[in-house]
């Protein structure tokens, strides 16, 4: 199977290699990790990319989230949709 078939079955089809990679090594360093060490992983995970002058568009994001939203409660689901609304009102703010 070639490399563009595997990446459009992934759930960031679509996305540069570079930020496939950033974000596939992200989720292994959050695998079997409690919510206290998930929020270091991701707070660090920002710093990490800008970095790598990698900048996620809303989309992106939206994939990312989607990626991880099955594997949460309930409690951390309403969190993440709280911050991801939150995002998009800043997102539009600066926009203007």
């Amino acid at each position: 199977m070639s490399d563009s078939q595997n990446t459009d079955a992934s759930p960031f089809s679509g996305m540069s290699p570079e930020k496939v990679l950033f974000l596939t090594q992200m989720m292994g360093q959050m695998q079997g990790k409690n919510a206290a060490a998930l929020k270091s992983v991701l707070s660090g995970a920002g710093a990490a990319a800008q970095g790598q002058n990698l900048q996620f568009s809303d989309s992106e994001a939206d994939q990312v989230l989607s990626a991880l939203l099955p594997n949460m409660s309930p409690e951390e689901k309403k969190k993440v949709e709280m911050m991801r609304s939150l995002s998009r009102i800043l997102s539009l703010r600066s926009k203007k």
